[in-house]
């Protein structure tokens, strides 16, 4: 019994070794293997003297890509041929995604479309019945009951509105008649009184009216000015305060990179990315650029720019220039690798660091002022 549980428990040992060994296999493998990355360009030398035609990216070609684990992992793009760029897994593409055939999507249209096309029929199909049902009704209370006539409230309501109405225009004679006759009785002199005092009446209505328009408009013109004033101030006093936020803002900073604490995390950073950017460069670089200008100052220019950038370009950069015509052409091969574990320890000793995490935590609180 006890050898039974002794053989199982070492088979299971043996399989727990055998997945450990397997996985630190595999991380070791993500860690060490380089990704390499290549990179061709093909520009044939074209004359430009007469500018550049709409026909001056046909002849170009370009290949770019890259490869993990042996090419288990791949992307890769290729103009003119294949001008997206694909990630594969082994025999998978990975992206783009592919998307739904569009056979299905024209049946899922077509369905849906027959389906709205249903639904119309049978509501209009509803809609018949029952305007018939409605007609129907209409005609059963049109038909009369009893020979006797019936007369509606409605009627009833017009007839004694008629009545009312008589009334009120036998009123309306009646008091313009009275009228007539008191103004018949008033003398002259008097009409002439009254017509005089209404006009004079309506001339100071008319002088009190056009004073109380002219002091409104006075008003409205002093109240636009005020606020136009304080629109004016307002804003001022807004600027000003930017002004002085962006100063302060601007003297924190400086103190910031003045610090001893900035200095030392300017110098693990820069320190980092400088050993990440030699992992990265290319090992193998062929690169042959001829160009041209019309005007030989502006081509002897760039050349001296080349010069200058000349100790930091890799080698294999080669640039010839052509200083009687405007020409541009170009061929280059890059290839080089770099590590996942160099760019997880880069990323790890700046993301660590004690220096950079407090620089950064100053430059948000600067913003967030």
């Amino acid at each position: 019994m006890l050898t039974v549980v002794l053989t199982i428990l070492k088979i299971i040992g043996m399989v727990l070794l055998w997945i450990i060994g397997i996985v630190l296999v595999l991380l070791l493998l993500i860690l060490f293997v380089p990704i390499r990355y290549h990179a061709d360009l093909n520009l044939p030398q074209k004359d430009l003297s007469g500018g550049i035609d709409t026909h001056f990216t046909d002849e170009i070609t370009a290949d770019a890509g890259f490869s993990f684990l042996l090419h288990l992992i791949r992307g890769r793009i290729v103009y003119p041929q294949a001008p997206q760029f694909t990630v594969k897994v082994l025999f998978f593409t990975v992206f783009p995604h592919k998307k739904k055939s569009e056979g299905r999507k024209a049946d899922k249209k077509e369905e849906n479309r027959t389906e709205k096309n249903t639904e119309k029929d049978v509501n209009t199909d509803s809609e018949i019945k029952t305007e018939k049902s409605a007609q129907g009704r209409s005609e059963r209370e049109a038909e009369p009951g009893s020979d006797e006539e019936w007369i509606s409230p409605e009627k009833e309501e017009n007839t004694g509105n008629k009545g009312h109405g008589e009334d009120a225009a036998a009123s309306s004679e009646q008091q313009s008649a009275n009228w007539e006759g008191y103004r018949a009785a008033i003398p002259p002199e008097e009409e002439k009184n009254e017509g005089a005092a209404s006009e004079d009446d309506a001339e100071q209505e008319e002088t009190k009216s056009s004073v109380h328009g002219f002091i409104c408009k006075c008003r409205e013109i002093l109240q636009r000015i005020i606020n136009f004033l304080k629109t004016q101030q307002n804003v001022l006093k807004k600027t000003g305060y930017t002004i002085s936020r962006i100063c302060g803002k601007i003297s924190m900073i400086k103190e910031t990179l003045e610090s001893n604490t900035f200095q030392r995390a300017w110098k693990v950073a820069s320190g980092q990315l400088l050993k990440v950017w030699k992992r990265l460069r290319p090992g193998k670089c062929d690169i042959d650029l001829v160009y041209g200008t019309e005007d030989p100052a502006l081509t002897a220019q760039i050349l001296g720019i080349y010069g200058i950038m000349y100790p930091f370009l890799p080698d294999g950069v080669s640039v010839n220039a052509v200083f009687d015509a405007a020409v541009i052409g170009c061929t280059a091969k890059v290839r080089g690798s770099i590590t996942v574990f160099r760019l997880l320890w880069c990323a790890g000793m700046i993301y660590f660091n004690k220096d950079i995490r407090r620089v950064y935590k100053r430059f948000r609180r600067i913003m967030a002022k």
